[in-house]
């Protein structure tokens, strides 16, 4: 990246919990509610660099035990639940807990330097408080940070990120430098 200030992973100000089915044939373009985004929330605090992998919690899961499972040590796993069953619906807090479950007996919350996590898709505050005690528990013995409510995943709108990029999760930073990506990861 050029010389100065680093820049942060940017942060949305405002998000929604209204579904936008992408199937409807429906032309009428009804813009949905938009209400302030809940702030980036550290649950665990530290300073870590690693190279940034991961993505859907239910996928990540279903690699587990086969020949595609990448080696996670030292990295940085990104975490965010998809939408439930059935569309616009969140993915229940027992399935969440499950696939944490099976990624802590499987070894790779061991072998991991930090975890940034998605807002969970189309959960309310309640819902994210109960999501982040999960969270908390399944990586309770862990001294490393985790960074949740991060716009990314299945949030909207949603940030993409790049996997495999070094990033850098400082909680003692600026508000707006606690993610960094610190490489270029588009040249133009």
């Amino acid at each position: 990246m050029g010389k100065g200030r680093r820049r942060g992973v940017p942060k949305s100000a405002v998000h929604t919990l209204e579904f936008k089915n992408w199937l409807s044939d429906d032309e009428e373009e009804k813009p949905r509610t938009l209400i302030p985004a809940p702030k980036w929330k550290w649950l665990k605090p530290g300073i870590v660099k690693g190279r940034l992998y991961g993505g859907c919690l239910p996928s990540l899961v279903q690699l587990c035990g086969t020949k595609y499972l990448p080696d996670y040590t030292g990295r940085v796993l990104l975490l965010e639940l998809p939408e439930g069953d059935k569309p616009g619906t969140p993915s229940s807090l027992n399935t969440a807990r499950s696939a944490m479950a099976d990624l802590r007996n499987s070894g790779i919350l061991e072998k991991v330097a930090g975890i940034v996590v998605g807002c969970p898709y189309m959960y309310d505050e309640k819902m994210t408080a109960a999501f982040e005690k999960m969270l908390n528990s399944q990586c309770h013995d862990l001294d490393i940070p985790i960074l949740a409510g991060v716009d990314t995943g299945h949030s909207d709108p949603m940030l993409t990120l790049p996997l495999d990029a070094m990033v850098l999760l400082d909680s003692e930073a600026q508000e707006d430098e606690q993610f960094v990506i610190l490489e270029e990861v588009v040249k133009t």
